[in-house]
């Protein structure tokens, strides 16, 4: 892993994990998306793999796509990495890989304010893909994840 982004990952990467990027940008979707939740600060979030060194990310327009590193710093005001503890991250990975080229969730990002259980199987949002691979990965963090799964908290529970 190049030193530069090792230096950026918060958390325990000796031990098996899976690292999870949480982002914000300037501007008015990301402050609608971050006022959605009480001290919400993030409104994005994206696996990092740092073996290939790319962001994977459920996008509005672009659906679940691999970023390369070097571009996907550049789209974000603020972001902060995290090696969340799981006992089978490539079995994580494997499942995040299987969901690349599937459309974006509107409906499913829609209803997250109002913790509705609008999700589609067949697309994503960012934090409710990226909550699923944790649990793929043998770390659900959330018992009943059917009803949205805000960026925010996603990251008070990988922390």
């Amino acid at each position: 892993m190049p030193p530069y982004y090792s230096a950026r990952i918060l958390g325990n990467v000796a031990e098996p994990h899976v690292v999870v990027a949480f982002a914000r940008r300037r501007h008015a979707f990301s402050f609608v998306t971050r006022a959605t939740r009480a001290g919400g600060r993030w409104s994005h979030t994206a696996l990092f793999d740092p073996v290939r060194e790319v962001f994977h990310e459920a996008l509005m327009f672009a659906g679940v796509v691999e970023t390369p590193a070097s571009e996907w710093f550049g789209h974000y005001s603020e972001a902060r990495l995290i090696a969340v503890p799981c006992p089978r991250p490539a079995d994580g990975w494997a499942f995040a890989h299987a969901q690349t080229g599937k459309g974006y969730d509107y409906w499913g990002a829609a209803g997250v304010p109002w913790r509705r259980p609008w999700q589609d199987p067949d697309r994503w949002y960012c934090s409710e893909k990226d909550a699923a691979v944790l649990a793929a990965a043998g770390r659900p963090l959330f018992r009943d994840a059917e009803f949205g799964v805000h960026p925010h908290d996603l990251y008070r529970v990988a922390m």
